[in-house]
């Protein structure tokens, strides 16, 4: 017990300890799953820091396919992240919502026909628990995250996801 304790305390001290500052606050960056559930291209601006912690917040843009590929939809992922961490590797812990638009079909199996009853916009929640590899200074980005899908529209529909990014601090 007193090993775990102690293997505790220096994890933390570890992780918010005194941290170099990044001065690379911007990044750019592609993503494959995640937020953007097929992919995303994103911005991502570091908005707060303080020794070992930095608050991120996270725009994406990706088009979603739809009935075989014929239609595209856009989808918009928001997130925020908080980094802890010296130097540049970082645990990554975050809250998004990805609102993204679909059409309603209306079918009317008497003639057989299928017909566009209207468009809205939806979301679903994700969180994410993941590590970021961001030099202070800029340069290479990695990520790689467990991103599950919480809420679908108010419905809790857990399921499991993760992504993978790459780009450019700056």
């Amino acid at each position: 017990m007193k090993e775990l304790c102690l293997l505790c305390f220096l994890v933390l001290q570890a992780l918010l300890g005194y941290g170099q500052t990044i001065t690379a606050k911007n990044a750019l960056y592609g993503e494959l799953g995640g937020n953007g559930i097929y992919y995303s291209f994103n911005y991502d601006r570091i908005l707060y820091q303080k020794n070992a912690f930095a608050l991120s917040g996270r725009i994406g843009f990706s088009m979603y396919p739809r009935d075989q590929f014929t239609h595209f939809f856009p989808v918009l992922p928001l997130e925020v992240n908080a980094l802890f961490g010296k130097s540049k590797h970082h645990l990554e812990v975050g809250l998004g919502i990805t609102p993204h638009q679909e059409y309603r079909f209306r079918i009317d199996q008497t003639e057989g026909t299928i017909e566009r009853a209207g468009r809205e916009v939806n979301w679903f929640n994700t969180v994410r628990l993941g590590y970021r590899y961001q030099k202070p200074k800029g340069g290479l980005l990695f990520r790689a995250g467990f991103t599950p899908i919480l809420f679908d529209n108010n419905m809790f529909v857990p399921f499991a996801f993760g992504g993978i990014s790459l780009g450019k601090s700056f």
